[in-house]
């Protein structure tokens, strides 16, 4: 069982945040070493009181998001559970507080024992580091059809027996990621600076990596 939800995405942009939550929460199941065309999703949504236009787009854009994913994937939410009520009073300082706009996938199924894995890195040197990209840069592919690719690249690599661990690109980018890693059994990590440089760019808020594999 897995989840995804990048909170300063869904502020900036509801719609593209819940995309975002469920290609996180079915690369990562991915990454545990479960099959994610086989998994089902569950949304937990929670969303201020919708009072305004505004407020009732924020939750439209979410749910038309979250269910572009559904279809492009072909794999269903069959529960989930949904509150507009999260708007507080600060009476401390004498304002009004809302929650973000929180639509959170969570990716469930089963797998072999056999096949599941640690986002640890192995700490066997000369390991190499691969890295999945959500942009790819072929324009002729949507971003739906990248993102199948790169899991289904990473099955066939799980299949030949190449694969010590896997995590995925969340919030904070491919060098959070790879410190993540390397704590699981403080393993140390060799890159390029110039090759990190590069791919900061890419922040987990534009989707741009779904996973990376060691």
């Amino acid at each position: 069982m897995s989840f995804g939800y990048d909170p300063e995405l869904m502020e900036q942009n509801p719609y593209e945040g819940a995309k975002g939550s469920v290609r996180e929460a079915l690369a990562k199941f991915a990454c545990l070493g479960g099959n994610p065309w086989k998994a089902r999703l569950s949304f937990q949504e929670y969303f201020e009181r919708p009072v305004s236009p505004e407020t009732w787009g924020k939750p439209a854009a979410a749910l038309l998001g979250a269910l572009e994913a559904q279809l492009a994937l072909g794999i269903p939410a069959i529960g989930g559970k949904d509150s507009m009520s999260g708007n507080y009073r600060d009476a401390a300082h004498g304002v009004d507080i809302t929650v973000p706009p929180t639509l959170v996938a969570f990716a469930a199924g089963t797998a072999p024992a056999a096949s599941v894995r640690s986002g640890a890195l192995s700490g066997k040197p000369g390991n190499a580091i691969i890295l999945l990209a959500q942009n790819a840069g072929d324009a002729s592919k949507t971003e739906w059809e990248t993102f199948r690719a790169n899991m289904d690249t990473l099955a066939e690599l799980s299949t030949a027996g190449l694969v010590r661990a896997a995590y995925p690109v969340q919030s904070g980018g491919v060098a959070v990621s790879l410190v993540i890693m390397a704590f699981g059994n403080n393993t140390g990590v060799q890159a390029e600076s110039s090759v990190l440089a590069e791919c900061s760019c890419y922040q987990e808020g534009s989707l741009r990596f779904p996973g990376s594999v060691e």
